[in-house]
């Protein structure tokens, strides 16, 4: 299997509003669940709890930056999850709308930075049952 862990995520620059769009979505996705966006860390106590033996794990990053294409995938990614949440958020007393827009706009400015980096951490895992 394998899955995000947002603990291994490299970014650049750390822009504030990116830095909060990654706070707005830790919120989201930690409000039901505190270990969510820690899932691939605990993948082989996870395979193991299901009666599967961990054969290996490792972890690779996946680059939302290579080029000017992917930056702007990357950010409009970026957008679509803001704004399709940012109302959810609000909802839920989890952000502001001035939250949501300085998120955005930090997106864009990161977007906007030929020498932007994102690599997303995925950890894997490889396991069998006997």
């Amino acid at each position: 299997m394998r899955d995000a862990d947002v603990g291994g995520n490299i970014l650049y620059p750390e822009l504030d509003g990116v830095r909060l769009a990654f706070g707005l979505w830790q919120r989201w996705y930690e409000h039901d669940d505190p270990e969510a966006l820690c899932f691939g860390l605990r993948q082989s106590a996870i395979v193991r709890a299901h009666g599967f033996m961990p054969v290996w794990a490792g972890a690779s990053y996946v680059n939302h930056s290579a080029d000017a294409v992917s930056r702007a995938e990357a950010v409009a990614d970026a957008r679509r999850s803001l704004l399709g949440l940012g109302p959810q958020l609000v909802r839920k007393a989890l952000a502001t709308n001035d939250e949501i827009q300085a998120a955005l706009a930090g997106w864009e400015a990161w977007g906007g930075d030929p020498d932007a980096v994102y690599f997303r951490s995925r950890c894997e895992c490889v396991a069998r049952r006997d």
